[in-house]
C-alpha cells in the first residue's frame, strides 16, 4: 500500500501548498500505529506534528513516573524511620541475652575410608571440655 494522501485543504507549514497535493510525496509524510480507547489503527501524519503528540504522550508518561518515584520513596522513609525505631528498641530493651551454644571441635579423619572424613573429638559441656571415645 502507498502512502496516503494529506488532508485537502490544509496548506503545508514548510512550502504553503495544499496538503492534498504534497504531503504523499514528502519525506516527512509517516506512518503510524495509534492506540485510542483500546483500539489500535494505522495513521498517516507530517511528521511535526506526530513530534508534538509524541512528546504530549512522553511528558503524561514522565509525570506517572515521577508520582510513582515519590510515592516509592515515601514509602522507603516510612519503612526506614521504622526500621530505625526497631533498632533504638532493640538496643534499649533490658532483657539477657540466651546462652551461646556448646561448640563441637572436628577433626578431619581420613584413617578409615568407610567411616565420613569429619568425626567429633572435643565437645564443649557446662565450660568443660571432654573428649569422646570415637574412634
Amino acid at each position: 500500500m502507498g502512502k496516503m494522501m494529506g488532508p485537502e485543504g490544509q496548506d503545508c507549514p514548510l512550502n504553503g501548498k495544499d496538503c492534498s497535493t504534497v504531503c504523499h510525496k514528502c519525506p516527512l509524510w509517516r506512518e503510524m500505529d495509534v492506540t485510542r480507547g483500546g483500539k489500535t489503527k494505522t495513521e498517516w501524519d507530517c511528521s511535526l506534528a506526530w513530534n508534538i503528540m509524541i512528546g504530549g504522550v512522553a511528558n503524561a508518561r514522565l509525570d506517572a513516573l515521577t508520582v510513582s518515584t515519590q510515592e516509592m520513596r515515601n514509602e522507603f522513609n516510612a519503612m526506614k524511620e521504622a526500621m530505625g525505631q526497631l533498632i533504638v528498641q532493640i538496643a534499649t530493651a533490658k532483657r539477657a541475652l540466651p546462652a551461646p551454644t556448646p561448640m563441637r571441635v572436628i577433626e578431619h579423619d581420613t584413617g578409615n575410608p568407610t567411616l565420613p572424613p569429619y568425626r567429633i573429638t572435643s565437645q564443649v559441656e557446662d565450660g568443660q571440655e571432654q573428649r569422646s571415645n570415637q574412634s
